[in-house]
């Protein structure tokens, strides 16, 4: 079974495939859903949000006959499909995963920001564990235990 994460990305991809394709409408769904799964600052969102048909002369003239090529939707497509390549490999390392089913998109977001930081930032995460909401770091050092094998 697919993880839920991979069969909305997988939904979006679907729908840029419908002939009654909305931009605006799937733009707005797509950063939404990538806000909640990466969180608010992901680059990710902002391509998305870039995304729009330029109706120039030039745009239209080289792209008037021949093959119908749409290359707002090529872009679309590929953003969506590096956050699934994204997904996978988040899902080889066992401690992201076991993090990632328990903080949300924005505090994942703020790990991954601790993180890059290096050694450097021992004590931010420690703060950042520190005041994560009651319970989450006991449900992450569960999931680390339970899942111990994987590591």
């Amino acid at each position: 079974m697919k993880p839920v994460k991979v069969e909305i990305l997988e939904e979006l991809l679907q729908a840029l495939n419908q002939k009654t394709f909305d931009l605006d409408a799937w733009k707005i769904r797509s950063v939404l859903i990538l806000k909640k799964i990466f969180g608010d600052r992901d680059p990710k969102v902002g391509y998305i949000e870039q995304l729009r048909y330029d109706y120039s002369s030039w745009a239209l003239r080289d792209h008037s006959g021949g093959v119908v090529h749409d290359p707002v939707k090529d872009k679309a497509r590929e953003i969506i499909e590096t956050a699934l390549i994204e997904l996978k490999l988040e899902e080889s390392d066992p401690v992201m995963n076991a993090l990632s089913q328990t903080l949300s998109g924005l505090e994942m977001d703020q790990l991954k920001g601790i993180l890059d930081k290096g050694e450097a930032a021992n004590n931010e995460l420690k703060d950042f564990l520190e005041n994560l909401p009651s319970g989450k770091t006991i449900d992450i050092l569960a999931r680390f235990i339970r899942n111990r094998d994987q590591a």
